[in-house]
């Protein structure tokens, strides 16, 4: 919103709060695409003045803006629209690459790391491996709309996936090559999702400061002889990330 003029002045003989009415209009704004992600918005001054309104009302405003995510500040140079964060079901089995394409959003896969290592004692008991037998470990980075979004390392069992090659993940997904080359059938997996510090060269791949708050997600996934398939660990960058849960109800 370039011009002040675009957005329609508070109404002072309303009952509804002078600061509510300011928030609701620049929400407005937000959704209607006047006022588009990375926009800075007028100063609380020029807001104050053009509404003939105390700064201070306009300061609660923007500060309720701020705490619900539709704004932020950048000190030193303004207050700014944020970007919306995007989603995630946490349904286990779901596509990442499917989820954000059906956002409208442009979704790559860098693989970072793709070798063959011994199982510690923590992947022996998630993939009911004998500490030592060889397993699949491979690291890749998420990027959404060319933007560092979750790094995820996944390990599966070398002796249920013979001869799988980094190529081959290079050019589909592995869920897919699980099915089409190895015909399994993955029934059901089990997550965990805990806010964590992102440190240790994470917060650097994803580009955020270290010791910045994100998210970690693990998840066992099992054929449907309740053999594990697939371990993986993944960090999300909190500021870019939501997950949205869905319950169904079961009578009794």
């Amino acid at each position: 919103m370039n011009n002040l003029k675009e957005m329609p002045p508070v109404n002072k003989n309303s009952p509804i709060p002078l600061y509510y009415q300011l928030k609701d209009l620049l929400i407005r704004a937000i959704k209607e695409g006047s006022l588009k992600p990375g926009d800075r918005i007028p100063s609380e001054r020029e807001l104050a003045e053009y509404h003939d309104i105390s700064r201070m009302t306009v300061h609660k405003a923007i500060e309720q803006l701020v705490q619900e995510n539709y704004l932020y500040r950048e000190k030193g140079k303004g207050t700014f629209v944020a970007r919306k964060k995007k989603s995630r079901t946490i349904s286990p089995l779901a596509s990442f690459s499917a989820e954000m394409k059906a956002q409208g959003l442009r979704a790559k896969t860098i693989i970072i790391d793709w070798e063959m290592k011994e199982a510690d004692d923590e992947l022996a008991q998630h993939l009911k491996l004998s500490p030592g037998e060889k397993v699949y470990s491979l690291t890749r980075l998420r990027l959404v709309e060319d933007k560092p979004f979750l790094l995820e390392e996944s390990y599966l069992p070398v002796k249920l996936c013979p001869d799988l090659k980094r190529t081959e993940l290079e050019g589909s997904s592995l869920y897919t090559i699980l099915r089409e080359k190895y015909h399994y059938n993955m029934k059901k997996a089990e997550a965990t999702v805990e806010p964590v510090l992102l440190i240790d060269g994470i917060a650097e791949k994803l580009k955020v400061e270290e010791g910045s708050m994100g998210l970690k997600f693990c998840q066992t996934t099992y054929l449907s002889s309740k053999t594990p398939i697939e371990y993986t660990r993944a960090h999300y960058r909190s500021d870019e990330y939501k997950f949205k849960l869905k319950f169904n109800f079961k009578e009794g």
